[in-house]
């Protein structure tokens, strides 16, 4: 069982998580899940914030490398774009729950994370999509203990990363972002980029760089589900979800 932590460097000054309490948070009862805890030589590509504009283009580099991610909306922006939404599941992603409105959770009491900002999101998701994400990424990566426990008793997995690629920072610099994932490759790794929340041009060139190049070392691709969780386990989880 390999080790949960995040590969990547804390930028001091942007509000970031501590990287110690993803790690800390990891080893809990009710885990904040960073990475697979096998040795298989599979990568995950995750998507924050969407949908949004810069979606389709991430989609049009995902299909010309016949790779699938892992996408957590916000119910604001998938109410917004719903065709997009809907563009996403039809060609075989995964979708999972952010929110539905990007808010610290931390600073929420829990009524409102659980009934005006998750389940309000997995509403919409129903509505829109048909069903219920059995995933959940907070916004941030920020929650509390009580948090993941209560949101793992609804039956749903909370999902952080082991690398953070930064394209929130190195908005303008597709080879940085690039390198910040291939620098810190690990077996089972989860990946942060983000299709929504500012201009993600560059991560749509970085991905076709990371793809490219993490497939030549001999990694393969897989969604969050793959990576986290056997059939047994999805099926029971989705039996109890109850938001």
């Amino acid at each position: 069982m390999q080790k949960q932590y995040v590969r990547t460097p804390y930028l001091p000054g942007w509000g970031q998580v501590p990287l110690q309490q993803f790690s800390r948070q990891s080893s809990l009862k009710n885990k904040f899940i960073l990475c697979g805890n096998g040795n298989s030589k599979v990568l995950a590509l995750t998507f924050d914030d969407g949908p949004s504009k810069y979606t389709n283009d991430i989609l049009s580099v995902l299909r010309k490398h016949n790779v699938k991610a892992s996408f957590f909306m916000t119910g604001k922006s998938l109410y917004r774009d719903q065709v997009i939404a809907k563009n996403v599941y039809r060609q075989g992603h995964l979708i999972g729950n952010h929110t539905f409105s990007h808010p610290w959770a931390s600073q929420k009491n829990n009524f409102n994370l659980m009934y005006l900002q998750i389940r309000k999101t997995q509403n919409i998701m129903e509505d829109v999509l048909g069903f219920k994400p059995q995933y959940f990424r907070p916004a941030f990566g920020d929650i509390t203990d009580l948090q993941l426990k209560i949101i793992n008793r609804y039956g749903c997995e909370v999902i952080g990363w082991s690398i953070d690629t930064q394209d929130w920072f190195y908005d303008d610099n597709p080879k940085k972002i690039a390198n910040n994932a291939l620098s810190n490759l690990h077996n089972e790794a989860i990946i942060l980029l983000h299709d929504g929340g500012g201009s993600r041009i560059s991560t749509t060139k970085a991905i076709d760089i990371l793809i490219r190049k993490a497939k030549a070392q001999g990694y393969r691709f897989v969604t969050i589900d793959a990576l986290v969780s056997n059939k047994k386990k999805k099926l029971i989880r989705m039996k109890n979800a109850r938001f």
